[in-house]
């Protein structure tokens, strides 16, 4: 039985309500996968396209549960964390008591993905200081997910360089991930290799993965949460391509 990645951690924040004063602890609670599918969590993850998956996380606020507060998503590269956020309630699917909870997530970022869910704790009045001790299960995306949604090997991998959630970029960065993504077209239209990047609303289903301009491959790179430079970069890419492509219109079908 896989346990699931806890982290003994202990978080300590300080919280300021009016002229309330309130000290909060977070304690990470330690739960194998079996207990945590014992408690009625339901972790799924779906393809969607090529490189995007929708995550979906769906329980009952009972048992030890009974508690719940939120669910938060974070996003970690080893130990820097790239973003995070607290999970709104999808209550269209949510019924007969289950919360249901789901985002986006493109699948190079899965393996780096993790939920927690919190439970409140009861509030102490000590020396004028209200004290709460909240506790959460920790999931790590990479512990549900099935093998064929986590990352290929580096030449599935998408050929943009720039990050899919950075901060605000400067004119100069953005300028920058666009020479790149020219450069990097013009090496694969060299090396034979021919294909126009997508991001954005999740592609139609049933619909071929082929530009309708060009007749080249489509591969999916990332969903609609993408930084400047990340769309300066596979912009110029893809013009690079479609300007090299009516420039010359090859005959023969292109390499794929």
């Amino acid at each position: 039985m896989k346990t699931n990645r806890v982290l003994a951690a202990l978080t300590t924040a300080f919280l300021f309500a009016a002229s309330q004063p309130c000290h909060a602890m977070w304690f990470d609670l330690s739960a194998t996968n079996e207990e945590i599918k014992e408690m009625g969590i339901k972790l799924r993850t779906e393809a969607r396209g090529l490189d995007q998956a929708w995550v979906e996380l769906e329980f009952k606020p009972e048992g030890k549960l009974k508690a719940f507060d939120r669910v938060t998503m974070e996003i970690k590269d080893k130990n820097a964390l790239l973003t995070s956020a607290t999970l709104k309630e999808d209550s269209s699917c949510s019924k007969d008591g289950t919360l249901v909870y789901g985002f986006w997530v493109g699948r190079s970022m899965l393996e780096k993905t993790s939920l927690s869910v919190f439970i409140a704790g009861p509030i102490e009045k000590i020396g004028g200081i209200e004290r709460r001790e909240d506790s959460f299960y920790h999931l790590e995306l990479k512990d549900y997910a099935s093998a064929d949604l986590l990352p290929k090997s580096a030449k599935d991998n998408s050929p943009i360089h720039s990050s899919e959630i950075a901060p605000n970029a400067t004119p100069q960065e953005v300028e920058a991930a666009k020479k790149q993504g020219a450069e990097t077209a013009a090496q694969d239209i060299k090396a034979g290799v021919f294909r126009i990047l997508y991001y954005g609303e999740p592609w139609s289903n049933g619909k071929p993965l082929v530009d309708d301009a060009t007749g080249y491959r489509v591969q999916i790179v990332a969903g609609c949460s993408v930084s400047s430079c990340f769309v300066a970069e596979a912009d110029a890419y893809n013009q690079a391509m479609r300007d090299w492509h009516a420039k010359f219109r090859p005959n023969s079908a292109p390499k794929r």
